[in-house]
């Protein structure tokens, strides 16, 4: 997934769904 895409979704998630994605693709987002 990428950043741009993860952003745009962010508003749509909840904040637990969001850091589960967050910390699944930390890689790809740059450990943020």
């Amino acid at each position: 997934m990428s950043m741009v895409v993860f952003l745009a979704l962010l508003p749509f998630l909840g904040a637990d769904n969001a850091q589960s994605l967050a910390i699944q693709n930390q890689g790809a987002l740059g450990g943020w």
